[in-house]
């Protein structure tokens, strides 16, 4: 069994989520602030702490220029 180094680790989880952040079209509008959608379910849906470290209230979600949905979000 090989193993990787904690740097080569952190280089491809962080790859990872740039690729998600890209194929996602599904952004979040709160404000004049638009954040990308990592992971939608039924009833959450997951964006990154970086992005959007202080994220609440009503916001819109976007597919694109298309509204979907509108969400309260309480942290």
């Amino acid at each position: 069994m090989e193993f990787f180094s904690s740097e080569l680790l952190a280089d491809l989880a962080a790859a990872r989520k740039e690729q998600r952040k890209r194929r996602s079209r599904l952004r979040v509008k709160a404000g004049d602030q638009y954040v990308p959608v990592v992971r939608i379910g039924r009833e959450s849906l997951s964006v990154d702490r970086e992005d959007a470290p202080r994220l609440r209230g009503l916001v819109d979600i976007f597919e694109g220029q298309r509204h979907l949905y509108q969400a309260l979000i309480v942290a």
